[in-house]
């Protein structure tokens, strides 16, 4: 980086593409702990997020002294955070060729984060993204809080008959507000094995919506919310399933979903 602004980009990208590079890389697919290592920093990073002394991900740093407070759970986990929705909401297309033609045009240089955002914008725009990536990154970069997101759910006669997701801002944060992601719910029977998964996305400007695909369908043991620790929120797990955690937890194979 240019100057100490762009640090947690630093701090983000390397700790992001070492979990990526552990799950997918050749000759490491028997390591099973590279999400489980992502997952605590997401919890670090959220933790950091929800106190009052919480700023946003892209903050201008003074002096050099002052670089040291950016060693924390906001640099680290929220940042890597983001650098994980680009790869889920906007693909990995975009994700590949904005970081391939980032690299090629700064090789051996010095960059700060607009050179960063410029390359997968452009990225976005030649595979046609429905979604402005500079308009939403900046949800991300220059507002500080998480929000809160929660499913209210309706079943009749062991079927879904409404499924609606609700979000909010966080009360800490400064210019907190609403913010674009993607995410997965794992519908769990009664042994804990998952029946279904879909993706949820939520946008910056809508509080609350219904997910109308869903009505008919049987209704699930227990529904998991943020399934494998795609999204970045404080997710709120209903009472149904919460329930059915505390009893049958230890039935679900999956250690990243057990924890």
């Amino acid at each position: 980086m240019k100057w100490w602004d762009d640090l947690w980009l630093n701090e983000s990208f390397a700790n992001f593409v070492s979990y990526l590079s552990l799950d997918e890389g050749e000759g490491t697919k028997q390591y099973e702990g590279a999400w489980s290592m992502f997952l605590d920093e997401s919890f670090w990073g959220l933790t950091t997020d929800q106190k009052n002394t919480t700023h946003p991900i892209s903050v201008e740093v003074i002096h050099t002294e002052a670089a040291f407070d950016m060693f924390d759970g906001i640099s680290y986990g929220k940042g890597a955070a983001w650098l994980n929705q680009i790869l889920n909401l906007f693909g990995r297309d975009i994700f590949k060729e904005g970081v391939a033609t980032y690299f090629a045009e700064f090789s051996f240089k010095n960059t700060k984060l607009s050179d960063f955002i410029k390359h997968f914008n452009k990225a976005a725009i030649k595979h046609n993204s429905s979604i402005d990536f500079e308009k939403w990154s900046h949800t991300w970069l220059k507002c500080a809080g998480p929000n809160i997101i929660w499913h209210d759910v309706t079943e009749e006669n062991g079927k879904i008959s409404k499924f609606t997701v609700q979000q909010r801002v966080h009360e800490n944060g400064t210019g907190n507000q609403l913010r674009g992601q993607k995410y997965k719910c794992a519908f769990y029977d009664q042994d804990m094995k998952v029946k279904k998964v879909i993706d949820i996305v939520t946008k910056d400007d809508s509080e609350t919506f219904e997910i109308p695909e869903l009505v008919g369908e049987d209704a699930p043991f227990a529904y998991h919310i943020n399934y494998q620790n795609k999204g970045f929120a404080k997710f709120k797990i209903d009472e149904k399933s919460t329930n059915a955690f505390e009893t049958h937890l230890g039935k679900i194979e999956d250690p990243l979903s057990r924890k």
